[in-house]
C-alpha cells in the first residue's frame, strides 16, 4: 500500500510521526491524530501517576528489564509505544522521540487508533518499537506483531513485556497468557529474527501477590471474632514471611525462575536486515 502524507497541523513544530502517517486521520484533536471515535464504553485507566515506591513487583521487573534493554538505543531514536496507556514507564522514553499510540486519547497517545486492526504509520518509519503489556489484550496477537515488523526499519529491535501469572485485567479484553514457547514462536512467524526471552519474577513474586489479594478478601469477607481472629492470623503470618526473607539467601529470592513459575516475560525480538515475503 502506497504510503499518504497526512495532513498536519498548521501550528507547532512538526514531528516525526505527523510525516509517516500513512493515511488521513478523521480528524486532529489536541494535536493527537484521531483515526477511531472511542467508543462511550470505554473506561479507561485513569491512574495517571504511581510512584516507584508503590509499583507491584511485576511493575518493577517489567520497568528493570526495558531500562537494560533500552541501553541498545541512542538518544532520539524514533520509538512508537503501542497501547501507551498512561505512560507509566515515562522515566525511560524521555531520551527517545516518540510516538505514542492508543484506543483511547489518553494525555501520552499522539495517534489514537485500533491498533488490533493495523498501524497508520509508513512501512520502516520506526527505529524501535514497544508493547507494554498489550499483547494478552489482543484477541489476534500475530496482526499486531506483523504490523510492528512493518514499520519497524530493517535491523530495528522490538520490545515486549507480558504478564504469565497474573488477575484477570482490563475485562473484558482480557484474552491470552503466553508462555515463552507461544511467544518465541509468535514472533518467528511474523518473521522477527534474534528472538530473546527473559523469565521476569518468580515464585516468590506470584504468591507475595497472591497472598496480599487473598489477605483483602478475608479481612473485607469476615466479621466479629472470625474477622478479629483473621486480622492477627494475617499479621502473624506477614511477620512469619519477613522472618523468612531475612532466612533464605538474598540471591534465591531475585532469581531467574527455575521451577516453571515465571511472574511475566520480557521479549527482545529484531526485524531482520532482509525481511521475507512471509513477515510482511
Amino acid at each position: 500500500m502506497a504510503s499518504v502524507t497526512a495532513a498536519v497541523p498548521a501550528a507547532g513544530p512538526q514531528l516525526w510521526w505527523q510525516s509517516c502517517l500513512s493515511r488521513q486521520p478523521l480528524r486532529w484533536t489536541d494535536g493527537k491524530a484521531i483515526y477511531v471515535d472511542v467508543k462511550q464504553d470505554i473506561v479507561p485507566d485513569t491512574q495517571t501517576g504511581v510512584s516507584a515506591s508503590r509499583w507491584t513487583n511485576m511493575r518493577r521487573h517489567h520497568h528493570d528489564w526495558l531500562m537494560r534493554e533500552f541501553g541498545i538505543l541512542p538518544d532520539r531514536s524514533r520509538l512508537i509505544d503501542v497501547g501507551c496507556g498512561q505512560s507509566q514507564f515515562r522515566d525511560l522514553i524521555g531520551r527517545f522521540d516518540v510516538c505514542g499510540i492508543d484506543h483511547f486519547p489518553y494525555p501520552g497517545a499522539d495517534v489514537v487508533a485500533d491498533f488490533a486492526e493495523a498501524l497508520p504509520l509508513a512501512d520502516g518509519c520506526a527505529d524501535a518499537a514497544m508493547l507494554s503489556n498489550v499483547l494478552e489484550h489482543l484477541y489476534e496477537p500475530r496482526v499486531l506483531l506483523a504490523e510492528c515488523l512493518r514499520v519497524l526499519r530493517p535491523g530495528a529491535p522490538l520490545f515486549v513485556v507480558v504478564p504469565f501469572m497474573i488477575k484477570l485485567h482490563q475485562t473484558p479484553h482480557d484474552f491470552h497468557r503466553y508462555t515463552e514457547f507461544a511467544l518465541a514462536a509468535m514472533a518467528r512467524d511474523c518473521g522477527f529474527a534474534g528472538v530473546r526471552i527473559e523469565r521476569l519474577g518468580n515464585i516468590f513474586d506470584v504468591y507475595d501477590i497472591d497472598r496480599w489479594i487473598r489477605a483483602n478478601l478475608i479481612r473485607s469477607s469476615t466479621t466479629g471474632w472470625r474477622r478479629l481472629a483473621a486480622r492477627a492470623l494475617i499479621k502473624l503470618q506477614n511477620e512469619t514471611e519477613r522472618t523468612l526473607m531475612r532466612v533464605i539467601p538474598s540471591e534465591l529470592r531475585g532469581a531467574t525462575d527455575t521451577v516453571g513459575f515465571p511472574q511475566s516475560y520480557g521479549m527482545f525480538a529484531r526485524r531482520p536486515a532482509v525481511t521475507s515475503a512471509r513477515g510482511l
